[in-house]
């Protein structure tokens, strides 16, 4: 075992018919060693946490071994961990934000000197200080994270952020598109931007997975989704989830159709948005900014953006009463664990979904189904389900 520093491990057991406390902790020599402590009826858990701190201090000192900062503990053992794992897109967001955020504030603390006074005090004044509802909530969960890690090594005896609550805090105003407004929309362009388009706000698909697409990925049930795009690089879907089936309206299925007339690209192999050397696929930020964006520009509407057309995707198939659990399944999220465990939903009805939703884009004039949708509210139900 390497030589670090160590908490030892507090532990209550049954032993000879009653409940003791029993510590555990690893001598100079990398051996485990354990040692009763006192029953639980005669002692607290402070008393026996004291007990085992006697034992270990000992050992630590004969390291010459200090406890280890936040900011050590972060950099040595959490981060290389995780980025084992973690997707580029979630080790760029969640490394940079642990570096801005939490490094100043922690990073000469000793581990067992934070607790969970001082760690939600920190939640709060973020909050005060304007920082985003989102942000702080990433934020809490980073630290549950790196806590957890440290109770896991030894180093603490519990997690002082297992039970930090969010506090309230600004939220951006997530704004969707009415019915009529995605009319105006998909009206406004030519074959291959109303495609993306429709795959975004219509499909629910992310850029990223659009342009990954290849002809070989339509099937008689719909567009199989196995990769993604993230900044050039082809990578697999975000989460397990994102490994799915999406289904198509008559609508996309039309213009996919007409798109691979058009298309220079239509080998089994060939990517469907292909770059101007058919060799790579389109970026999606290119397609935006140089073909969709101006148009958006000319109509008033340059709010809109691919995170506008996925949440409008959600928010519209809700709209029509299509219900959550399908509309998960066709975006590629997940929702309540329990309901994932004993519900599908399957392709089908996620095609009756969007078809349900095509229907309402393309039928004439304005129905009652056009109402504006409000952008999401500071209520609690907004703040554990969403679709970005």
């Amino acid at each position: 075992m390497a030589k670090r520093f160590q908490h030892g491990s507090l532990q209550r057991v049954h032993r000879g018919g009653r409940l003791v406390f029993i510590g555990f902790w690893y001598d100079n020599s990398g051996h485990r060693k354990s040692k009763t402590l006192g029953p639980v009826a005669e002692l607290t858990k402070t008393e026996a946490r004291e007990k085992l701190d006697a034992l270990v201090r000992p050992v630590n000192e004969q390291r010459q071994i200090t406890p280890p900062t936040f900011g050590n503990f972060v950099s040595d053992v959490v981060l290389p961990a995780k980025r084992r794992h973690w997707k580029q897109s979630t080790n760029l967001s969640t490394s940079d934000r642990i570096t801005r955020i939490l490094l100043p504030a922690f990073s000469d603390y000793e581990l067992i000197a934070l607790n969970r006074s001082m760690l939600q005090d920190f939640l709060d004044n973020l909050a005060k200080d304007g920082t985003a509802w989102s942000i702080v909530a990433h934020t809490r969960w980073d630290l549950s994270m790196i806590m957890k890690f440290a109770h896991n090594e030894g180093l603490i005896n519990r997690n002082p952020a297992a039970l930090l609550h969010i506090p309230d805090g600004p939220m951006r105003e997530r704004r969707v598109l009415t019915i009529d407004q995605a009319r105006i929309l998909l009206r406004a362009f030519g074959v291959r931007e109303r495609l993306i388009i429709k795959l975004c706000g219509l499909a629910g698909m992310r850029p990223g997975e659009v342009v990954a697409l290849k002809w070989t990925d339509l099937t008689k049930n719909g567009l199989r989704i196995t990769r993604r795009i993230y900044r050039g690089v082809i990578d697999t879907p975000k989460s397990r989830k994102g490994n799915r089936v999406a289904a198509l309206s008559d609508s996309i299925i039309a213009d996919l159709n007409e798109w691979r007339d058009m298309s220079p690209h239509t080998k089994p192999e060939d990517w469907i948005f292909p770059s101007e050397t058919g060799e790579t696929p389109v970026w999606p930020t290119n397609v935006w900014y140089d073909k969709i964006r101006p148009t958006l520009k000319t109509l008033g509407m340059t709010w809109v953006n691919y995170q506008v057309l996925r949440r409008s995707a959600a928010s519209l198939m809700n709209q029509l009463g299509v219900d959550g659990k399908t509309v998960a399944d066709q975006l590629g999220h997940t929702l309540d664990v329990s309901q994932n465990v004993y519900t599908q939903a399957g392709v089908a009805q996620q095609r009756h979904a969007i078809s349900l939703l095509d229907q309402a884009l393309t039928a004439p004039g304005h129905s009652d189904d056009a109402e504006t949708i409000a952008p999401t509210s500071s209520a609690s139900p907004s703040r554990s389900t969403k679709f970005i």
